[in-house]
């Protein structure tokens, strides 16, 4: 399986500043606003697991003769099977009598969440939405009388006959709440830039003694070892939509999919 990339979708939302900080934010330079919007957008895709996003993607599905009929696994390359590797096969779909796991043909497990399909084609042609449906945010199933095809030659173009693609976005919506933490962080980041007094991401330091008064401030490194920011409202959000503290979104294997191996 592919790790997570991103973020696809993610937009920092300024809308939460107060009118002062909206007119301090427009006043720092383009490109400091382009760089503080990145990196805040992808600390909290992040902080909150890199589960949240919308990135498209377009595979191949391949059905027949696999341990498991994820679109974007590579065949198996166990027991003899024909290896398909980087995109790239060559070849022909071996007798239906060697198969190794029994397929159905009205279903495509794609690697979930499946947020929305944008596009099915099979031998080039659009196949109408009408004809299938998503269930569990991985299975895509045929609803009409029509198969999807169990072999195609990847190698080909997805617009000639023999041919069979999904186009779909992955992931799980992004929350309004965690673009606007992305604009609140960005802030910061651009305050922490320009040098300003107002920035409230934490320092290197941990303890202040001024006229006798000691004050402890965060350790920036236990923070983000622990996926917070500092910054009380990013914290809360960070904290509302990942609890259990991941760092990329849960994957589930199943061991039946894959031979047995004896011997070792």
């Amino acid at each position: 399986m592919t790790p997570p990339m991103g973020p696809c979708a993610w937009i920092a939302d300024h809308s939460g500043h107060s009118a002062e900080d909206l007119a301090e934010w427009l006043g720092y330079p383009l490109n400091i606003r382009n760089l503080a919007d990145d990196l805040g957008c992808k600390a909290m895709w992040g902080f909150t697991g890199r589960q949240y996003d919308e990135c498209p993607r377009t595979v191949r599905p391949i059905l027949a003769c696999t341990h498991r009929s994820l679109a974007d696994l590579d065949a198996a390359d166990a027991d003899g099977f024909t290896y398909l590797g980087n995109g790239a096969f060559i070849g022909y779909p071996p007798s239906m009598s060697s198969c190794c796991a029994r397929v159905d043909p009205k279903t495509v497990i794609l690697e979930p969440p499946v947020y929305a399909i944008t596009q099915v084609k099979v031998d080039g042609v659009v196949v109408a939405p009408a004809n299938y449906r998503v269930d569990e945010s991985t299975r895509l199933v045929r609803i009409d009388e029509n198969a999807w095809p169990t072999w195609q030659n990847i190698a080909t173009d997805d617009t000639v006959v023999g041919s069979f693609s999904v186009t779909y976005i992955i992931g799980l919506g992004i929350p309004t709440l965690l673009e606007q933490m992305a604009g609140t962080l960005a802030l910061e980041i651009a305050r922490g830039i320009c040098g300003s007094t107002l920035c409230r991401l934490p320092s290197r330091a941990t303890e202040i003694i001024r006229q006798g008064t000691t004050v402890m401030l965060s350790d920036p490194e236990w923070l983000m070892e622990n996926g917070r920011t500092g910054i009380s409202e990013v914290d809360l959000a960070i904290g509302a939509y990942n609890p259990a503290r991941i760092r990329s979104p849960y994957r589930v294997i199943a061991p039946l999919y894959y031979p047995t191996v004896t011997g070792v």
